[in-house]
């Protein structure tokens, strides 16, 4: 269990998880575009992982 707030998990999970529906949605979204957005969608895919990793880090419930 996290000895942090209850507000910095909040604050860490209202940063994180629109980041991380946006990269999840530029990921898919790069599938019907060229090479170089495919490369953008992946770096989205890696944000997307950074922030669920910082969420879990921090404690997931609020």
């Amino acid at each position: 269990m996290s000895r942090l707030s209850i507000h910095r998990k909040r604050r860490i999970w209202a940063l994180w998880m629109p980041l991380c529906i946006i990269s999840t949605i530029v990921y898919f979204a790069s599938f019907t575009q060229t090479l170089t957005l495919n490369g953008l969608g992946l770096l989205a895919m890696l944000v997307a992982f950074a922030g669920m990793t910082a969420i879990v880090k921090e404690g997931s419930t609020l």
